[in-house]
């Protein structure tokens, strides 16, 4: 017979995974800052249009934030927390795609910003669902002794996915 885990350890493996989720969601968020400037110059777009895709992506996380963390209240953080994370690789993984083809010249022009734009319009539609979903998590796996260090542990892979992720990209941008 095998001893079960107590509930302080079950927590303890939960405020880590929150934390590696929020970590990777913004290493894979920022990863695309020092790279995205000269993919957009090799896609012939300006860097007006250039500029869309980050300020339709967060646009979108401005707006959704709050609804998916409604929507965790009723539906429960998990589901919430699993599609954020699912949209958020699919949306990349499309935004990918299409500049791939983009660069390939199978697409172009006016159809290749627009797509490029909705994916990254569907992303922060997506991925908006995970930071306040993982706040919240904490939030009820917190007494109210060690709610803000627990938070804090959400604010540490926030700040350590904005680090990393873009030194990532440097290394990653040369390949």
């Amino acid at each position: 017979m095998s001893a079960s885990p107590t509930p302080g350890a079950a927590t303890g493996r939960t405020r880590l995974t929150l934390f590696f989720t929020i970590f990777i969601a913004m290493l894979g968020l920022s990863v695309l800052f020092p790279i995205i400037a000269p993919l957009g110059r090799q896609l012939g777009l300006t860097e007006t249009q250039t500029g869309w895709f980050s300020t339709g992506y967060s646009l979108m996380q401005f707006v959704f934030s709050p609804i998916w963390g409604n929507r965790s209240e009723r539906q429960g953080r998990k589901p919430i927390l699993i599609l954020g994370l699912v949209g958020f690789s699919i949306s990349f993984g499309l935004f990918g795609l299409l500049a791939e083809l983009g660069l390939q010249g199978v697409l172009g022009g006016t159809l290749l910003f627009a797509l490029l734009v909705a994916s990254r319009l569907i992303g922060g539609v997506l991925s908006s669902a995970t930071l306040p979903t993982a706040q919240a998590m904490m939030a009820d796996l917190s007494d109210k002794n060690d709610r803000a260090a627990s938070l804090g542990l959400i604010g540490a892979a926030f700040g350590l996915g904005v680090v990393f992720g873009p030194a990532i990209g440097a290394l990653l941008s040369t390949v």
